[in-house]
């Protein structure tokens, strides 16, 4: 059992845990790098502990952004791999959610990971009254929730964060022609602890990315 299939099935990890161990799947990781990166960001996320809520977020929101290079480049699969993210500045929308939800949480500010029914992901403030969100890659401001075009959000756990990544690694590489990649994202997505149905409906995707590389 990989460690990304240990952590999957012990409770629910912290999603920074769950994404490096995903990460490392796919390359040789360098989770030491990674994790001090994240513990210099939890550093600087300590000043707004004791800030109200809405400070809070957006504060997380402008400390995240102002460590972004560049806006994602949909077509690189390693945009999706934490420890490439933390270390190059460039990533997808997940990641960055990721990586200001853990700030936070571990500077003691109880943020977490919301999205759409399209999956748009951005990070809230769990005691805020008002769904007020942030996009880390433009923290400008929260945004009210019911501004948004998309449709209504819902808070997602570590699990369910991991599960969106390896979607999109799985179109990333199968648009590269990274077959194996999408093979073992498919594999991985399996690993998780969902419900039977959604296994099932996995295992036959699964099945049906496997028959494309014979």
């Amino acid at each position: 059992m990989t460690r990304f299939a240990r952590l999957a099935a012990d409770g629910c990890p912290s999603h920074a845990a769950l994404a490096l161990a995903l990460a490392a799947e796919f390359h040789d990781a360098d989770e030491d790098a990674a994790e001090t990166a994240l513990a210099s960001l939890r550093a600087d996320m300590e000043s707004l502990r004791d800030r109200p809520a809405r400070d809070q977020l957006t504060g997380a929101g402008e400390l995240t952004g102002a460590r972004v290079a560049a806006r994602v480049r949909p077509g690189r699969l390693e945009d999706l791999l934490l420890d490439r993210v933390l270390a190059t500045g460039t990533g997808d929308p997940v990641c960055w959610a990721i990586i200001c939800a853990h700030g936070a949480q571990e500077a003691g500010i109880p943020l977490g990971i919301v999205a759409d029914t399209d999956e748009h992901v951005l990070v809230a403030h769990r005691d805020l009254a008002a769904p007020l969100v942030v996009e880390p890659l433009a923290p400008t401001r929260p945004i009210a929730a019911d501004r948004l075009p998309a449709g209504e959000l819902s808070w997602r756990c570590s699990h369910q964060v991991a599960l969106m990544l390896l979607d999109r690694i799985i179109a990333r590489a199968q648009r590269a022609g990274r077959h194996g990649d999408a093979i073992r994202a498919a594999q991985l997505r399996l690993e998780l602890p969902l419900d039977e149905p959604t296994i099932a409906a996995l295992r036959d995707d699964a099945d049906a990315i496997a028959a494309k590389l014979n």
